[in-house]
């Protein structure tokens, strides 16, 4: 069960967003299935379907669909435009420090435009101690919108390039058998590049704790 609240400001409106939902995850062996039904207030209910196979211990399969999809844009939300996104991807996994994740997905909105992104990510350790692990993670993501009309008003390139590294650090704080609390900070530095607007520095921290109770 989730909630989330967001809010924004636009020049001629503020925006805001209330959404609920639930669902349940299945497990069995090698395959993941979870679904969620949410409520995104004006714009009514949707569901999400998503799932992940191990094909064995390298390679896995994973993808996901939305109705009604909880990543539209908060402009569209606000002019009550909808839209439904369907993802594809696939891990590649050496072992726990090095992995390669690649994905394609495409959203399509109820004004007929349509969105279509590449994503790819590379994770390298450097460090793996029993109290600090040091990651780094090399992105990359491009998309392109179909539509280029004047009465779309959410943030819609007609094609957008992203390339960037980040440094992840972990610092494990305590552990009692599966029990676990962990610190997490995310430093990373990249660049953004839009057709027809030049390029500019994107610079992002996150903190994070991460607490487990059981391996359950």
């Amino acid at each position: 069960a989730h909630t989330q609240y967001a809010s924004t400001t636009f020049p001629d409106a503020v925006a805001n967003k209330t959404t609920v939902g639930g669902g349940a995850e299945y497990r069995v062996r090698d395959f993941r299935l979870t679904g969620e039904i949410l409520n995104m207030g004006h714009i009514g209910t949707g569901f999400s379907l998503d799932g992940e196979y191990r094909i064995n211990d390298y390679w896995a399969i994973n993808g996901k669909g939305e109705n009604n999809s909880s990543a539209t844009p908060m402009r569209a939300y606000y002019d009550n435009v909808t839209a439904n996104s369907y993802q594809i991807g696939t891990v590649l996994s050496w072992n726990e420090s090095r992995s390669l994740n690649l994905s394609t997905n495409q959203m399509g909105f109820s004004d007929g435009n349509q969105r279509n992104v590449i994503d790819a990510s590379w994770l390298e350790g450097w460090i793996s101690g029993p109290v600090y692990k040091l990651h780094s993670i090399l992105e990359y993501y491009s998309s392109r919108n179909s539509s280029q009309s004047l009465l779309i008003n959410y943030f819609n390139p007609i094609n957008d390039r992203y390339v960037g590294l980040t440094l992840q650090n972990e610092w494990l704080q305590f552990q009692r058998f599966d029990q676990s609390l962990k610190h997490i900070v995310r430093v990373g530095a990249g660049n953004y590049i839009q057709d027809t607007f030049g390029s500019g520095p994107v610079i992002n921290i996150q903190y994070e704790q991460s607490y487990k109770r059981n391996d359950r």
